[in-house]
């Protein structure tokens, strides 16, 4: 009986930690960015016909650990990320050439970077960042 007992809490402890470094689902795909949204004003700054760079990123994981690629509106762009928990999103690293950056592509920078969590619409992309006061909206 004690032996069943230590069998089954070894078994959740090991489960427990799978479930903490490795998520379910993926973000394999190329994703346009729509839109910015602030959380906090309401404000969104969002893809218009007249912006004629869209930021297209191209990501690829192993529901772990990640990698981008992809375009800012003047731009190549790389960088990683690590999946983990309930939907958590770490970018590591993002960076790229960033030579003239315009406003669009410029708070996108600095979006990415504080990511920390995700979620899927359909077949959108939701990413939340900065404390989840910022979503930014992909679509393939």
């Amino acid at each position: 009986m004690k032996l069943l007992f230590r069998l089954t809490v070894i078994f959740f402890c090991i489960l427990s930690l799978s479930l903490t470094y490795k998520t379910s689902q993926t973000l394999i795909g190329t994703w346009t960015l729509e839109c910015i949204t602030d959380l906090n004003t309401n404000v969104q700054d969002c893809l218009t016909e007249d912006r004629n760079y869209p930021i297209t990123l191209q990501f690829t994981d192993d529901g772990h650990l990640g990698k981008i690629n992809g375009f800012t509106t003047s731009n190549k762009v790389y960088g990683n990320y690590e999946l983990y928990g309930e939907n958590k999103i770490k970018v590591t690293q993002f960076g790229g050439t960033k030579v003239g950056e315009q406003g669009w592509g410029k708070g996108f920078w600095k979006t990415i970077r504080q990511s920390t969590s995700y979620e899927f619409k359909s077949d959108i992309l939701l990413i939340y960042s900065e404390h989840d006061t910022k979503i930014m909206r992909f679509s393939r």
